[in-house]
């Protein structure tokens, strides 16, 4: 009797211990509980060959550097497969898991597109040879990339300068970077969860500097095109209350190249 009562007993504890590892398993990591937020601002760019390129955001005219604008102070935690299908959502407890149904993140008009939200900030990035000959060697770095690793920041190439062209999924996926090539799934397009290997996004590692090297040389007038996100992945692990408050600061973008001449 008392062999049949504790075989009654294993059983039970397995099946107990096979749905805690099931909710474990599909359990979405991060987000802040309400109100909890982490800072965002000092999002600058400049060149170190001012004689050759010249670089500007959606709308300014090209120059040597500028400082972009409209960067919420206070951002909330976001996430999206695909940079257009933005959402947001609260997690249950400090823990950081979310598990009820995102919400749709509106980010304006097309005119006004990433401005006035707090959750993600979206602009451009365009490099212009404002020179007489070709350019070469050109990089981008990220410098101060030294917060919580929930902090992501997307350069994705576009084909021309204008309020933050369209791009699509691929093209997204695969030029997010952040502090670590931590891989994760970020919320789909249909705003479900999903823990599928398909879905996951592993973001180029930046450390705390990160050099993005463009390999063709860049002909005199002509021009390079990005769309810039930043904003912090709700879906990494890092997200949760413990880490909030600390966000970005002073996040820096040189960009340098050497005139065919100079080579």
């Amino acid at each position: 009797m008392k062999t049949t009562s504790r075989k009654r007993l294993l059983v039970s504890s397995v099946a107990m211990l096979l749905v805690a590892m099931l909710a474990l398993g599909t359990a979405t990591f991060a987000w802040f509980t309400q109100n909890t937020s982490a800072t965002a601002d000092g999002l600058t760019v400049r060149t170190s060959k001012t004689s050759s390129l010249k670089i500007s955001d959606d709308t300014r005219d090209y120059d040597t550097s500028f400082t972009y604008t409209d960067v919420q102070s206070v951002m909330l935690p976001a996430s999206s497969i695909n940079g257009a299908n933005w959402y947001t959502a609260v997690a249950d407890g400090a823990n950081g898991v979310a598990t009820k149904a995102p919400s749709t993140i509106t980010l304006d008009t097309p005119e006004n597109l990433g401005q006035n939200n707090k959750y993600v900030f979206v602009d451009q990035l365009n490099i212009q040879n404002a020179g007489e000959v070709e350019v070469r060697n050109i990089k981008i770095t990220m410098a101060n990339f030294n917060s919580h690793n929930y902090l992501r920041v997307a350069l994705v190439p576009v084909s021309a300068k204008g309020e933050c062209l369209p791009v699509d999924a691929t093209a997204f996926k695969t030029n997010v970077y952040a502090a670590d090539a931590t891989a994760y799934n970020p919320i789909k397009a249909d705003g479900t969860y999903s823990t599928a290997q398909a879905d996951k996004i592993t973001p180029i590692a930046a450390g705390s500097t990160k050099v993005i090297t463009i390999a063709d040389p860049l002909a005199a007038g002509a021009e390079l095109h990005y769309n810039l996100y930043v904003w912090f992945e709700g879906q990494d692990p890092d997200c949760k209350d413990a880490n909030a408050g600390t966000g970005v600061s002073n996040l820096q973008f040189t960009v340098e190249g050497t005139p065919v001449s100079e080579a």
